[in-house]
């Protein structure tokens, strides 16, 4: 069940350090120094009680070393790199989290971490709650490796072209 933070409890942010802190140390994000930073800081400032006020800009300062006029249309560091952890995040919890009694998702598009608390999902009218009772994650949906693999090379092509002009 998704909490406001503002209705957490001590122990729930406790279980949300915990939670990052088994994220972090997984195989899935082991060789991933710079989605582990951006995923530290954005489960950081959301503890902090400082989660609406994420921007792209913070981001690029704070994690990514950016300097403090930083211009998001000539360097989508933070766009891409957002979206690399979302999916490294399914790929965790979907293998070696999948256990996991909390978890935290990067909805696409946005920098403010969702924090599922799936011990405290309502139990089902039938019986008590089996694992085949719990709804799935969001990201549960039919992959889609076309549109991923497309987007991908859409922001190559970006790239390529702000350094060419860059250079000219």
């Amino acid at each position: 069940m998704e909490k406001s933070f503002e209705d957490w409890t001590p122990a729930d942010r406790e279980r949300v350090v915990a939670a990052l802190a088994r994220v972090l140390t997984s195989r899935t994000f082991s060789a991933a120094p710079r989605l582990q930073r951006l995923l530290r800081y954005l489960v950081t400032e959301v503890i902090a009680g400082r989660g609406r006020h994420l921007s792209e800009t913070g981001i690029a300062v704070e994690v990514f070393d950016r300097d403090e006029d930083y211009d998001a249309a000539a360097d989508p560091v933070v766009r891409v790199e957002a979206g690399r952890l979302s999916v490294k995040l399914e790929d965790y919890y979907r293998e070696e989290g999948r256990d996991d009694p909390v978890r935290i998702v990067l909805p696409r598009e946005r920098y403010r971490p969702v924090v599922n608390f799936v011990d405290e999902l309502p139990m089902p009218e039938t019986g008590p709650r089996t694992m085949t009772s719990v709804p799935p994650m969001p990201f549960a949906a039919e992959k889609r490796p076309g549109r991923t693999i497309a987007v991908v090379l859409i922001l190559v092509v970006i790239v390529a072209v702000f350094i060419a002009i860059r250079e000219m």
